[in-house]
């Protein structure tokens, strides 16, 4: 202020001169100790970027112990590569059936390998890294990498419990609700497990339809000894580890990348484009014109995969993965992003997959518009009937329309496993899988599964009863979806002996 002022005071112009003079020194220090920073930054900036490139290679990397200690005695473990005593022709499944499949079990899980090589050196590509590898006796099989640890991170991952609402709660409070978030399953390209475990659910219900699967360990100088890629190198150089593995025989004469006929959908789901009704209640069951002689069993192949994916929550094939033999039976083929969503999945998941492929959905949207249009009256007796069958063959999320046919043994079964859930647990279709695992060299094989919840960490195991538990809940969905569908069509449209 004005009358503050002393005598010493400066103008404003003298203060900016002094300013100037004394900002003069920072370059000169500045120039002084650049080189030094330059040199620490190069430096700092060098072992980061070699830090994160490490880490990178190492958190993907499928370590489960420090140093290998084994027996030669031991089947579970490959630990060498034994040189064929004479010339094996190569064998090849090409049919899958209870006699086969016990003989290439037994192959699988006490044979040691010949040879081994990655799957890129034969052209083949895709989300899950996989090795081709020979059994004495020339047997053929392909290899995944099971479950998820870092040789540098490796932690007891976080165990978190999944309840019938589909909430998840912290294992030291269970009172405590940790997320409400939708799971997904972190590392897409470990596929392992869930191969074995579809593999093993495939036999509880009969199929038949999954080639024989089996978890075993391998060494790592084996595994990584020809790879291509940095991870691999760098995983052949490290000390010798355990690596869980699957071992899926290999089928030859395979048919990918299929279409299903339209012709199918239209029977699974009693949607018959452009045909004329005569009841104003739902579509008279019309005959079948357009489905004869194989068609049938191509009908049941599809309904039994679509209800083991509703089980399992497996979308993969809502895109691809549809697949035939040499003798044009459809298989269940690659299960390994099953259990997508945690131990339930999303509430809206087993609808959708009942819904079956993505390109038969646009189709469903279509018709079930027209199909609200031709009937728009009210007050019709028959009109409750009418709105019930649209929500039953109708996602209300997707608009499309889930099939309504199964066979009748697949439904029999599941009906059972259902009954003994609520009846005699210990007898459920959870219970059951769980004991079918156990006679796999690396049970229990959930443990392998993680998870991300609020973004890439933490990342959490959830308790194998979190997942038979899940199970069962799923299949309880399913019946009560073909039992609306029997309500509907009637039983002995809705079960059938013929497809």
């Amino acid at each position: 202020k004005e009358e503050e002022k002393e005598e010493d005071d400066i103008s404003f112009e003298e203060a900016c001169e002094i300013l100037g003079e004394h900002l003069q020194i920072i370059p000169n220090i500045f120039y002084k100790i650049n080189p030094v920073i330059n040199n620490i930054l190069t430096i700092t900036t060098i072992i980061i970027g070699f830090m994160i490139i490490t880490l990178y290679i190492l958190d993907t990397s499928v370590i489960l112990t420090t140093h290998v200690k084994y027996s030669k005695e031991d089947n579970s473990i490959i630990h060498t590569i034994q040189e064929a005593t004479q010339t094996d022709p190569s064998k090849y499944l090409t049919k899958i059936t209870p006699d086969i499949d016990e003989e290439w079990i037994k192959v699988l899980k006490n044979n040691q390998i010949t040879s081994i090589e990655p799957f890129t050196e034969h052209g083949y590509h895709g989300l899950a890294t996989k090795w081709i590898v020979t059994f004495t006796g020339g047997y053929v099989a392909m290899i995944k990498e099971v479950g998820y640890y870092s040789y540098l991170q490796y932690k007891d991952w976080i165990t978190w419990t999944w309840k019938d609402d589909g909430l998840i709660y912290s294992e030291y409070d269970p009172s405590k609700v940790i997320s409400y978030h939708v799971v997904r399953l972190a590392h897409r390209r470990e596929q392992g497990a869930n191969e074995i475990i579809c593999y093993y659910l495939d036999r509880l219900l009969g199929l038949y339809r999954k080639p024989p699967i089996v978890g075993r360990f391998i060494s790592s100088k084996i595994l990584y000894k020809n790879s291509n890629d940095l991870q691999g190198m760098l995983r052949y150089y490290l000390p010798e580890q355990l690596v869980p593995i699957s071992i899926h025989a290999w089928v030859d004469g395979l048919e990918t990348d299929l279409h299903l006929p339209y012709k199918i959908h239209e029977y699974l789901t009693f949607h018959y484009k452009n045909k004329t009704y005569n009841s104003r209640a739902y579509p008279a069951v019309p005959n079948y014109r357009n489905i004869s002689g194989n068609d049938y069993k191509k009908s049941g192949d599809i309904s039994d995969t679509l209800v083991f994916d509703a089980l399992v929550d497996e979308h993969d094939r809502k895109l691809i993965n549809w697949v035939k033999d040499q003798h044009g039976d459809y298989l269940i083929w690659d299960n390994g992003l099953a259990f997508s969503h945690g131990p339930e999945g999303t509430r809206g998941c087993v609808n959708d997959l009942l819904c079956g492929p993505d390109e038969w959905e646009e189709d469903s949207t279509e018709w079930t518009n027209v199909f609200e249009t031709k009937y728009p009256h009210e007050g019709d007796p028959r009109e409750y009937q009418l709105n019930k069958n649209i929500n039953v063959l109708k996602n209300g999320t997707f608009g499309c329309l889930k099939i309504c046919r199964f066979r009748k043994k697949l439904y029999l079964d599941l009906l059972d496993y259902s009954t003994n859930n609520k009846y005699d647990p210990s007898n459920s279709l959870g219970s059951q899988l769980n004991e079918s695992l156990k006679n796999d060299y690396l049970f229990p094989i959930f443990n392998y599964n993680l998870y991300y919840v609020y973004g890439r960490y933490p990342k959490v195991h959830f308790q194998s009863d979190d997942f038979l538990t899940g199970l069962n809940n799923k299949l309880d969905k399913i019946i009560n979806h073909i039992e609306d569908c029997i309500t509907i069509f009637g039983y002995d449209n809705v079960i059938s002996d013929e497809i």
